[in-house]
C-alpha cells in the first residue's frame, strides 16, 4: 500500500508471523528536499495485529504520527 501525506510518500509492508498467525508492519517513509535529494526511513513498532486491515491502518497511522512529531529518531531504524 502506498499513500501520500504532507509531501511524504508512505509505503506499508506487512509480514505474517507463522507462529501466532498474526501480522506485523513496517512503514517506509520517503521525501525529497529542496535540492531534489531524498531520504527514506523505516518507521516501525513491535506490535502484532489480528488482520491485514488492522496492520495496514496501523502502519499508515504510525508513519503519519512520526511525520507530525517532527521525525523523531526513537521510532526509526536506518
Amino acid at each position: 500500500m502506498e499513500t501520500h501525506y504532507k509531501g511524504h510518500t508512505i509505503r506499508v509492508s506487512l509480514v505474517r508471523i507463522p507462529q501466532t498467525d498474526r501480522w506485523t508492519v513496517r512503514s517506509y517513509v520517503s521525501w525529497k528536499f529542496v535540492n531534489n535529494s531524498g531520504e527514506e526511513t523505516i518507521v516501525h513498532a513491535d506490535l502484532q495485529f489480528g488482520t491485514v486491515e488492522e496492520a495496514m491502518r496501523a502502519g499508515v497511522e504510525f508513519a503519519i504520527k512520526w511525520i507530525d512529531q517532527g521525525k523523531q529518531d526513537f521510532l526509526t531504524e536506518r
